[in-house]
């Protein structure tokens, strides 16, 4: 017997007594089989949406085309879908329309893969597997409902998908699927679909094979085409291609997205930037800067959050800073000032994986004094124009200025000063220096006139 909630037991009752079936399916019975948490619940019945309208209180009317409603109880949100089988795909997305059917197993029929199409009656603890799923799950393999390429004709993201399961289950594709992954099919499907599906395969233990499979079946190229390209020999200190190192580095990393996709592209700069000196020696000349720019185009093109791509780009223009227990007081202080103290434990993560997954021996590393070292730096440190001892109305009317952006270049300069030495932080020792700094600056600007008059 599988463990379903109370609702949604509830749920099936009543539709049982209104004289309709019902079962539980989807991911819900596949995980519920493999003991893992089941996030969402859905029931597929031979009751019409207005049906179930009719029965329940409070029904949302979430897709009535496609034969989906949803009932909302006091614990969660269930989608009730009527049996149905999906008409023609035309444009290997969806159906262009579809039908209602009498019985489970000709829905189950439409489904993706084995593993998929299984429905669980929990009023009889009744299992429907028609075609195989229970065993596929035995033998931790992943089989379409009928052939690969009719089932990746209908809709091509279940190509994606089909890896994604791979990636979360650590399941073995069939052969039938991996000879089915075509990369001319993917163009038909929107980068929103395609990010969704890619970024729970980052998220996942088995991001790295399957990458290496989505890149070796020529579909990583179809919409991160920068990560694609890495696949060249590195430097001396490293004896993975920067393809398997970024693999390696993500791996490594805990599963953040942000963290996670700044790992997987931070090195894409590197076949842009590669270059041999005479003495033979490889070198990648600001290939962070180089991976920051490709790194937030791609991203952008997936459709993921500006906030997002900015602040992958961000980690890695700075994934080559200094950071270990040798760090200076100085240096340190100015890498928080330069990416944030949002983002500094980023940047630590990132700069350690990166690290292991590069070089053999690493240097005895002291990372939970490391980490507490830069919390008091965050708490305590002059970081930003706000933790000044000055502000900028305070330098006007000590200075007489009027407001413009002198007095801004004044606080900036004095900003990093302060950085450099935060004892210099007090109103005396900042005006001293910002009256000196706006001296040097009229002088400045008024050699530049003269000789604009010359």
């Amino acid at each position: 017997m599988l463990a379903i909630p109370n609702a949604v037991v509830d749920i099936c009752r009543k539709l049982h007594t209104a004289g309709f079936h019902s079962y539980v399916v989807g991911g819900a019975v596949r995980d519920s089989l493999l003991n893992r948490p089941v996030h969402d619940w859905d029931i597929a019945t031979n009751a019409a949406p207005e049906d179930c309208i009719a029965i329940f209180p409070k029904v949302i009317p979430t897709g009535m085309k496609y034969g989906t409603v949803t009932i909302v109880s006091e614990s969660c949100h269930v989608e009730v879908t009527t049996y149905r089988c999906d008409g023609v795909y035309r444009d290997g997305r969806r159906p262009e329309s579809v039908g209602f059917v009498a019985d489970i197993q000709t829905d189950l029929a439409r489904r993706d893969f084995t593993i998929n199409a299984m429905a669980y009656d929990p009023l009889d603890n009744c299992l429907i597997d028609p075609f195989g799923g229970q065993q596929d799950l035995r033998d931790r393999l992943i089989r379409t409902v009928g052939g690969a390429s009719r089932r990746f004709a209908e809709d091509a993201l279940r190509m994606l998908r089909a890896v994604r399961f791979m990636a979360e289950l650590g399941f073995t594709l069939d052969p039938g699927i991996v000879q089915e992954l075509q990369p001319e099919m993917l163009g038909r499907i929107s980068m929103e679909r395609i990010r969704e599906e890619f970024s729970k395969i980052v998220l996942s233990d088995g991001l790295a094979d399957a990458i290496r499979l989505l890149r070796e079946r020529g579909l990583l190229a179809v919409f991160l085409p920068a990560l694609a390209a890495t696949d060249i020999p590195q430097n001396r200190y490293h004896k993975l291609t920067v393809f398997e190192h970024c693999l390696k580095a993500a791996e490594l990393i805990r599963p953040d997205l942000t963290l996670r996709l700044a790992a997987l592209l931070h090195d894409t700069g590197k076949p842009h930037t590669r270059s041999i000196s005479p003495d033979g020696q490889v070198h990648f000349y600001r290939h962070e800067a180089a991976g920051a720019e490709l790194a937030q185009a791609a991203l952008l093109n997936l459709k993921y959050p500006k906030n997002l791509a900015r602040r992958v780009a961000l980690l890695i223009t700075q994934h080559m800073s200094d950071l270990n227990d040798q760090t200076s007081d100085k240096s340190l202080r100015r890498t928080i000032q330069r990416v944030g103290a949002d983002n500094i434990f980023l940047l630590l993560d990132l700069r350690i994986a990166d690290r292991a997954a590069g070089k053999a021996l690493q240097k005895p590393f002291d990372e939970v004094g490391f980490r507490k070292r830069i919390a008091n730096m965050v708490q305590q440190a002059p970081l930003s124009l706000d933790r000044l001892a000055v502000n900028g109305d305070q330098i006007m009317k000590a200075l007489g200025l009027p407001r413009g952006p002198l007095v801004g270049e004044i606080l900036e300069q004095l900003l990093d000063r302060v950085l450099a030495d935060p004892e210099l932080n007090t109103e005396k020792a900042l005006l001293a220096m910002a009256r000196t700094i706006a001296e040097r600056g009229a002088m400045e600007h008024g050699a530049s006139d003269c000789g604009a008059q010359d």
